[in-house]
């Protein structure tokens, strides 16, 4: 998706009153699904945030 932040997707739905199950997964078989709604979307965009930011330094070595 060019141009804008998963993140921004999903607030934007969120905020039209939908959820969403979100699996989070760094490829191990240990992922955790999330479901995405009004209540925590403030909470998940900071945890992803996080996690693309780890991601990113651990691409960078």
């Amino acid at each position: 998706m060019s141009g804008i932040k998963p993140i921004d997707f999903i607030r934007f739905f969120v905020n039209e009153g939908h959820s969403f199950e979100v699996l989070i997964d760094d490829g191990e078989l240990d992922g955790e699904v999330i479901t995405v709604n009004k209540d925590n979307i403030d909470e998940f965009g900071e945890k992803m945030e996080k996690r693309q930011a780890e991601n990113s330094k651990k691409k960078n070595k």
